[in-house]
């Protein structure tokens, strides 16, 4: 465990003891291997149940939890649109080669759709037996390949849970007299055992607030929720900084926890330049509830380029780490080929960048 001194008093950094819950982990397990839909909502859902009645509905173990579920919600349900997608798009293709055999009486051989169709109802699949044109059958509505009805009720579930797990956590930092419950009793310890947690929690449920907000088109909104996790991303790459000093810089685990916030640095400002790339071009960015004007339309391209260049030097120094700890020939786990996803992400923006600078006359083409 890392620890931290304030003063002459010594602080141990913890987590709540719910992350050691097996069900937790395998919840966790789950949502990371992209099948939430397959248990993960359902986990959750129990464990903050029981959290709520534990340890109170304010509590850091029910804050936890409720992103938990409001994640594990959200990526079900983009799961299952992705999947309807899917299904939809191999019905239009059969479609059109229903309709070549048609046309086409000159071939002998032509492949035909199936005479059964799966249509995956969440988590469950139903034979459906087609007759006749597949392209009318849906076009009359009768096969609904969009069989979510309550997609939207999930994600704003999704976005309240999210926001409840963002609301208590604040609300426990700045709280003078924080306490938590410890594990197996009602005895309460030093809520300053769990500050350094609970702090890194704020960034992880705003960029999951910006990724819901996202994926419902609320580009704006999102931008607004991954621009406020940036100096918390900041601040927990300075805190390992300093933590690698007091260790001689001899510690692997400050050193791989340092690479990771700062990927993490990395992709709050990749996020912000990719979601305001996104907003409509000739228009001022503003968030949909609040009101509030985040870019001007004649400044928007140039914000995005202002975090896109941030992006890219903030990449460089998690490629220098990276660097410094393969010298010493140890392991980074999964964190090479996630700082490799976010330089092609990266890649992505500039080249729109790019594309908008030409669509510029010359004379306002950046120097």
């Amino acid at each position: 465990m890392a620890a931290k001194l304030e003063g002459s008093q010594k602080y141990v950094e913890q987590e709540p003891c719910i992350v050691k819950d097996p069900r937790y982990r395998a919840g966790r397990k789950l949502v990371i291997s992209g099948k939430a839909q397959e248990g993960a909502v359902d986990i959750f859902a129990t464990l903050l149940e029981e959290s709520r009645r534990k340890h109170g509905e304010n509590s850091l173990e029910s804050s936890l939890l409720y992103y938990e579920y409001g994640n594990a919600l959200f990526r079900a349900a983009s799961r299952r649109l992705s999947e309807n997608e899917e299904i939809k798009s191999d019905a239009d293709k059969s479609a059109e080669a229903d309709k070549s055999s048609v046309t086409k009486p000159e071939l002998d051989f032509v492949a035909k759709p199936s005479d059964e169709t799966d249509v995956k109802l969440g988590p469950q699949k139903k034979k459906m037996k087609i007759v006749g044109d597949t392209d009318d059958l849906i076009k009359d509505g009768e096969i609904e390949l969009v069989v979510e009805e309550n997609q939207d009720t999930d994600l704003g579930l999704a976005l309240e849970m999210m926001e409840n797990s963002f609301a208590i956590f604040d609300n426990h930092l700045n709280s003078k007299e924080s306490v938590i419950e410890s594990e197996g009793s009602s005895k309460k310890c030093d809520d300053r055992n769990y500050k350094t947690w609970a702090t890194n929690q704020l960034p992880r449920t705003l960029v999951g607030i910006g990724d819901i907000l996202s994926f419902s088109r609320k580009h704006a909104d999102a931008a607004d929720a991954y621009t406020r996790a940036i100096p918390y991303r900041k601040t927990a790459v300075e805190n390992s900084e300093q933590q690698l000093i007091q260790a001689n810089r001899n510690s692997l685990k400050i050193s791989i926890e340092q690479l990771k916030f700062q990927r993490l640095l990395t992709e709050a400002h990749v996020l912000v330049a990719e979601e305001l790339l996104m907003c409509p071009l000739g228009k001022d960015v503003i968030t949909t509830e609040t009101k509030v004007l985040l870019v001007s339309k004649d400044e928007l391209v140039d914000f995005a380029r202002g975090y896109y260049d941030k992006a890219r030097d903030e990449l460089q120094n998690a490629v220098y780490m990276m660097g410094k700890i393969a010298a010493k020939g140890h392991d980074m786990g999964t964190e090479k080929e996630d700082v490799c996803f976010l330089a092609t992400m990266l890649m992505g923006i500039g080249n729109k960048l790019a594309d908008l600078d030409e669509a510029k006359p010359q004379s306002e083409c950046p120097v």
